[in-house]
């Protein structure tokens, strides 16, 4: 190999590291998130298991229902024992106890509903909000929306 071909490879090796090394992380407003993928973990799981947000909250209102009175470690295993019943189902006792969730959601009065979906909406709000906030301290910004340095200092853009 001749001498040049050796020093244009050098080159352009060291030029691409430059870039690499200058290259500014985005900043949340240029992050874009799938709408599934804000909810953490746990919560994903959860929302799969339901076809809508019907059926989630009578999930919800059941497990408050069974849970009340019990202290944090009785409720976390009480929950780990209805998600474990739920993971065992087969397809179509899964459907068979939406179809029952359905029917206790159709039961509800029209106010308790409406107070339901009002909650729930709120509650989904807030979380929209946590997350994004959580992005926007990931990438470095503070709550007033500026770019910090490293040093703490706000950047001028």
């Amino acid at each position: 190999m001749s001498m040049t071909r050796i020093l244009t490879a050098a080159a352009a090796a060291a030029f691409l590291s430059t870039a690499v090394a200058y290259a500014v992380p985005p900043s949340a407003s240029q992050v874009t998130v799938p709408p599934g993928t804000q909810s953490g973990q746990y919560e994903g799981k959860m929302r799969a298991l339901f076809s809508s947000p019907e059926e989630l909250m009578m999930f919800r209102v059941q497990l408050r229902e069974a849970t009340k009175g019990m202290n944090r470690d009785q409720k976390r295993a009480y929950r780990g024992q209805q998600f474990a019943k739920i993971r065992a189902m087969t397809n179509s006792e899964k459907a068979s106890w939406r179809h029952g969730l359905d029917a206790q959601w159709a039961a509800l009065p029209a106010d308790r509903q409406q107070r339901m979906e009002a909650r729930m909406q709120k509650q989904e709000e807030r979380h929209e909000a946590n997350a994004q906030n959580r992005q926007n301290n990931r990438y470095g910004q503070n709550m007033g929306g500026q770019d910090m340095d490293y040093g703490g200092a706000p950047q001028q853009q």
